[in-house]
């Protein structure tokens, strides 16, 4: 999959081939994943606190 972006402590990643509904995958430098929908920005999928993925994240 693309990585779209790469933060400090994880990595935001595509697949336009993927199953409905639209999403995009977070991925955590420990090997964690979440799924998060594009309409609302929902959880799908629950691998990582939604307190580690909100708030301001450094580049880099």
């Amino acid at each position: 999959m693309p990585v779209l972006h790469r933060f400090f402590n994880c990595a935001i990643f595509v697949n336009p081939r993927e199953h409905n509904p639209p999403h995009f995958h977070i991925r955590m430098n420990d090997g964690r994943e979440a799924l998060v929908g594009i309409d609302g920005l929902e959880m799908l999928s629950a691998g990582i606190a939604r307190r580690e993925i909100e708030g301001g994240s450094q580049v880099g």
